[in-house]
């Protein structure tokens, strides 16, 4: 059987029909254009527009420094506090025991009195160990006992505001204490007075700095004196070196140099 051929006619009416379906499959076929990705954010250090302020999950996040508080370069980080930084170790952190050892002790100034002949000068308790006591301050707020100023000159004067040689030696011994006490002298004024008031108003009238003990009569009785005042120069062991009875005029040479010795055989 011989193929039947189409006819120009039926060609023609059988393009018209595939014309919309081609256009149909064409447009179904065509690619999607690509999503165009947002471009990344600029680095803010980077950034030549300067700084910006970054935003973490709604909380604000400090800013990064200003070129001008960086050190050096922009691009460098930022430097970090004074107060984070290890200080370098110097003359200030050193040990303040060791400075004070190796520190070379002041020169004494230059004495009040002139040098005595040494007449004033008692042998009684002389070489033995200060007695120990503990007595109320003036004050009431502190004990004073010389076992409080080991390795300091005490000059430990026992006193009473009815003894009137007492009143006159007394605020020579404190302008004595006044002069030295910087190099490692202790005024310790022991009064057998136990009302504060009377010792108060002589300390205040007189403008006393000396440590001012109160109710010493059995201190004072223990040394078995006659007379009354009478002083000691004790030493930084706490050994007697030098005894007085009344100090004048006339033996505050003596008990300055005596002072000034001892001052000078401190470590």
């Amino acid at each position: 059987m011989k193929p039947v051929l189409p006819s120009a006619a039926m060609l023609a009416r059988a393009g018209r029909r595939l014309i919309p379906v081609c256009l149909l499959a064409a447009i179904g076929c065509r690619p999607e254009a690509p999503t165009r990705q947002p471009e990344p954010a600029a680095d803010p250090v980077a950034d030549a527009g300067g700084p910006t302020t970054a935003i973490d999950a709604g909380n604000e996040v400090e800013e990064d420094p200003a070129p001008s508080e960086l050190d050096g370069d922009t691009d460098s980080e930022p430097a970090p506090e004074v107060s984070e930084i290890d200080p370098a170790p110097g003359p200030a952190e050193a040990d303040p025991i060791a400075v004070a050892e190796t520190k070379p002790r002041e020169p004494l100034p230059k004495p009040i009195h002139k040098p005595g002949d040494g007449k004033c000068l008692k042998k009684f308790a002389v070489g033995e160990k200060v007695k120990n006591f503990k007595l109320p301050s003036l004050a009431g707020d502190k004990t004073i006992s010389p076992a409080g100023y080991r390795n300091r000159v005490v000059l430990l004067n026992f006193w009473a505001t009815w003894c009137k040689p007492c009143l006159e030696e007394l605020p020579e011994f404190d302008r004595l204490y006044r002069k030295y006490r910087s190099h490692g002298m202790t005024l310790v004024a022991v009064t057998t007075d136990e009302d504060p008031k009377p010792v108060q108003a002589f300390v205040d009238e007189h403008k006393l700095v000396a440590k001012i003990a109160l109710k010493g009569d059995a201190a004072a009785s223990a040394y078995d004196r006659p007379q009354f005042p009478f002083s000691f120069v004790v030493d930084g062991d706490g050994t007697i070196v030098a005894a007085f009875d009344f100090v004048n005029d006339s033996c505050l040479g003596d008990l300055e140099q005596v002072i000034r010795a001892s001052l000078e055989q401190l470590d």
